[in-house]
């Protein structure tokens, strides 16, 4: 018998954080073309959401709407349509679930636990990787993921993506 495996301690699970960057502003440019590489933003009477050429000018959420709009006449505004982002957001949801069937949704992200029975695809990150491929090609949506032992480093750790797409701690 051999002591050591016995003490070997399994892999702790890791969270998963999926996010949609300016994904409010991805919906309203995919149903509006002609409104890429446009200053926009989205709210009413205050700003929820804006484009990162809107940001580029120093627009920012929570800011009203009147006083962005005075200061930056080009700037595109449009009401946030909720219900228009949160049909495609429950599509790229769908697809998560496929991978992990149990989800917290938050307003702008997921998160997941990945229990060590759950590496599908032989690791976390493989998992990540088929996930957000399985997103794209179902969806058309890019998402970025984050793998981390906590909610916080997740979060943290998906916002830090960069192109890859996904991020492990």
């Amino acid at each position: 018998w051999n002591n050591a495996s016995a003490t070997e301690a399994a892999p702790a699970p890791l969270l998963l954080c999926l996010s949609l960057p300016d994904f409010p502003v991805a919906v309203l440019r995919r149903l509006v073309p002609a409104l890429a590489g446009q200053p926009l933003v989205l709210g009413d009477g205050v700003i929820v959401a804006a484009s990162a050429e809107a940001r580029a000018l120093g627009v920012r959420p929570g800011q009203e709407l009147a006083l962005a709009r005075a200061a930056h006449p080009t700037l595109h505004c449009l009401p946030a349509w909720p219900a228009i982002i949160q049909a495609h957001a429950e599509a790229v949801w769908a697809v998560a679930r496929d991978f992990l069937p149990r989800l917290v949704l938050h307003e702008d992200y997921l998160l997941a636990e990945v229990p060590v029975c759950h590496y599908t695809h032989g690791s976390p990150q493989g998992l990540a990787e088929a996930l957000r491929a399985a997103i794209r090609e179902q969806t058309g949506w890019s998402a970025v993921l984050g793998l981390a032992p906590n909610r916080f480093l997740a979060r943290l750790t998906a916002t830090r993506a960069g192109t890859s797409g996904w991020r492990c701690w």
